[in-house]
């Protein structure tokens, strides 16, 4: 299929599930995929805010684990404290199965703290 551009002649037909194939002019597909990308510009928002809430709640934790849990690893969510771990793979494992929807995080319990951005293994 060939589009004429912005505003071509042709229609683009979608599968939509439940739906079958819709017809949508170019004008609509082009609104549809710049929604799409304002969705997961708010999901990746909503991750970075998870990762630095757990990540604020963590640092008040720390003191007390790097005590009771030295060199094990925290999995965390929605800013609290679910389980210690004594490896990560064990706690994403375990985030994984208990938060398909990949909101959590991954601390390692060590006395100085560790920020680890991204890598803290919060999934989208």
């Amino acid at each position: 299929m060939v589009c004429d551009g912005l505003f071509g002649r042709t229609n683009r037909t979608l599968n939509c599930p439940g739906l079958g194939n819709i017809l949508v002019s170019p004008v609509t597909h082009l609104l549809t995929t710049y929604n799409s990308r304002i969705e997961a510009k708010e999901r990746l928002m909503a991750t970075t805010q998870e990762v630095e809430h757990n990540y604020e709640a963590f640092r008040k934790l720390l003191p007390g684990l790097a005590k009771t849990h030295p060199g094990q690893c925290a999995l965390l969510r929605r800013g609290e404290l679910v389980e210690v771990f004594p490896t990560s793979r064990d706690a994403r494992w375990t985030g994984r199965e208990r938060f398909p929807d990949g909101e959590f995080s991954i601390q390692p319990i060590k006395e100085k703290d560790l920020d680890l951005g991204w890598f803290s293994h919060v999934q989208s």
